[in-house]
């Protein structure tokens, strides 16, 4: 079996190979858990090289000799990146997924791959945006999978350059040039450079205008509510309903927006109930029920103090039903509580007064010694070299 370390640092190594695979491959291939493979790289029985996104790869070749196969040659899987983008929703999800400009463009660019490069992994990557908003998911991963070596060798089909970017093409294939990969346009059209300019302008004018025409529709579709109507639903929703009994007591009350159409409780939501729970939080008033209930009734503690929240939910719940409130959900309950409080399916750092709800959890402090002797190892590993983790498990072992 192929003995490598990982004692050296990442930047010692000069060299990495091009057959990089996932440690859920290399599992597969030597016929052992994931959990296994990772065992064995700690030991440093396999050599593992680390992506700039923080996940390992293994090299191929290692991981075969290891299972006891026969690679002969350097086993070099290269691949073909096909990227697709569309500038609206509506190209990309139609009534029928196979009529849409999107998966039309994917389609020939999958037919185009499977003709020019039969032998090799196809990976997909779509986009759904502007030429010019350059954090798409999508354009990202592919960034990242250039800067990380994963693509490394590969061949990157794009129906042309706008739809790879609308400027700043020429930064992508630099950086694909020094990954070793390959940028390929397969309907790229020969545009002379007046025709490039005046498409430039006209994409700036549509941009322009898009993003001006957008925001005064949305202005146009937002509810106008009268100084009545935001009242009400303010005194209602101090009062404990929830935002769905809100919008229905509203609607019985025949309160409606200058329209005369029915107000949702999505709008009241994001038009009244945020905002007033923004201004709650940072104005001291009047309180509201459930404020009230967490400060009579709570009281902060260490992060080592426990209460589970459906405990937590019963006594407000009690509480509510005691001082004749509504009670609010669980959600908007806990949003209430203050910014030291962690949750995590139960509450940390906080506790009911006067009753036994919580549970505390031992914290265990190390030995003076102890601590001296994990500094005193900290040091030698740093200055060898040497992973931490890795002479941790060592120790434990002998």
């Amino acid at each position: 079996m192929a003995t490598a370390t990982l004692s050296r640092p990442q930047s010692d190594r000069t060299t990495t190979p091009r057959d990089l695979i996932s440690t859920g491959k290399a599992a597969s291939i030597l016929g052992v858990s994931i959990q296994c493979v990772v065992n064995m790289v700690n030991r440093g029985e396999l050599e593992a090289y680390t992506l700039s996104s923080g996940h390992r790869r293994l090299s191929r070749k290692v991981v075969c000799e290891a299972a006891g196969m026969d690679t002969g040659e350097e086993i070099t899987e290269e691949k073909v990146v096909i990227y697709a983008r569309v500038s609206t929703s509506k190209q990309s999800s139609l009534k029928h997924k196979s009529d849409s400009d999107l998966t039309r463009q994917l389609d020939r660019l999958r037919s185009h791959a499977k003709e020019h490069y039969p032998n090799r992994e196809i990976v997909e990557i779509s986009d759904v945006g502007s030429g010019l908003n350059y954090t798409k998911p999508g354009l990202t991963r592919l960034l990242n999978g250039l800067l990380s070596g994963e693509f490394r060798g590969a061949v990157v089909l794009v129906e042309n350059r706008d739809r790879l970017t609308r400027w700043g093409c020429e930064i992508y294939e630099t950086v694909a040039a020094h990954a070793s990969v390959e940028i390929k346009y397969v309907d790229q059209q020969d545009i002379s450079d007046a025709d490039m300019l005046s498409a430039d302008l006209l994409s700036i004018m549509t941009i322009f205008t898009t993003r001006t025409y957008s925001r005064r529709s949305a202005e146009r579709r937002r509810k106008r509510l009268s100084s009545e109507f935001v009242a009400r639903a303010t005194e209602l929703i101090n009062q404990g309903l929830t935002l769905a009994g809100v919008a229905k007591q509203l609607e019985l009350e025949g309160f409606r927006d200058e329209s005369g159409n029915v107000v949702g409780f999505n709008v009241i939501n994001c038009q009244i109930a945020q905002p007033l729970n923004k201004l709650q939080r940072i104005l001291p008033g009047n309180e509201t029920p459930t404020q009230r209930y967490i400060r009579e009734n709570t009281e902060e503690k260490p992060l080592n103090y426990r209460l589970k929240i459906s405990d937590f939910y019963a006594d407000y719940v009690a509480w509510c039903q005691k001082e004749k409130v509504t009670p609010v959900s669980s959600f908007r309950l806990t949003s209430n509580l203050p910014n030291k409080v962690r949750r995590c399916g139960y509450l940390k750092g906080v506790i009911v007064k006067g009753k036994k709800l919580h549970t505390t959890v031992k914290v265990v402090k190390e030995h003076a010694r102890t601590e001296r002797l994990n500094e005193k190892l900290a040091e030698f590993c740093k200055a060898n070299g040497l992973a931490f983790s890795s002479a941790m498990q060592k120790l434990q072992v002998v």
